[in-house]
């Protein structure tokens, strides 16, 4: 019981750090540190794996058609991921320093990943690769939780985005959006967010009014 208890507090921290602005992490180890039970040297020993990637502005980190090869943390900059619909490209989510822009589902299962990454703004990505984390799951104290670790952001990232569409209007999801990340969200291209909300651009530059108009009443 004590193991279920442990188990699904980490669960409980981690449905709160997807709706939640993030403090910017320096490394993909010390963000894991906040999910998952790893030691201050295990942190160090999954920084010791990290590859960084530099991105300029509009340029792809990963295209769809290919099973994702590991995770990747977004320590700098923002990307949005996309797949294409009839020829339009539809934003699937955005992501803010401190988030993973990773297609989970095809990681773990080795699928092609039916998402395209791509950086918003000048961005710094690091990548823990799969062969990698096999390795960091034998090495650390608690692998297996480490391995429940990704099984969990799998789970949440479509859940998450799911309850988004299902349960919220588009001006609930631009809120939650402007509020994961204010200075950020203004920078974003409006057709993107267009898309993200499920709307048309005149449709969202008219919420976006509505909605700034709002907060500086309050």
């Amino acid at each position: 019981f004590d193991h279920l208890s442990k188990t699904l507090a980490h669960f409980n921290q981690f449905l709160i750090f997807t709706h939640t602005k993030k403090s910017p992490m320096s490394t993909f180890g010390q963000f894991m540190s906040k999910y998952a039970p790893i030691t201050k040297d295990e942190v160090s020993l999954i920084n010791q794996h990290l590859e960084e990637v530099n991105l300029k502005k509009n340029q792809v980190l990963k295209e769809a058609g290919q099973p994702s090869q590991g995770v990747y943390f977004l320590a700098q900059g923002a990307m949005r991921s996309f797949f294409m619909n009839d020829g339009k490209s539809v934003t699937w989510k955005f992501y803010f320093p401190g988030d993973l822009p990773t297609d989970y589902f095809s990681f773990l299962h080795q699928e092609p990943s039916k998402l395209n990454f791509v950086a918003l703004t000048n961005s710094k990505v690091q990548y823990l690769p799969k062969a990698s984390i096999a390795k960091l799951i034998k090495k650390v104290q608690k692998g297996k939780e480490l391995d429940l670790f990704f099984s969990r952001f799998a789970y949440l990232d479509v859940r998450n985005r799911a309850e988004q569409l299902l349960l919220l209007n588009p001006e609930q999801r631009y809120e939650d959006l402007v509020n994961r990340n204010p200075e950020l969200v203004l920078e974003l291209p409006a057709q993107h967010i267009a898309t993200y909300l499920g709307i048309q651009p005149p449709s969202y530059s008219r919420l976006k009014r509505r909605y700034f108009a709002k907060k500086k009443k309050k």
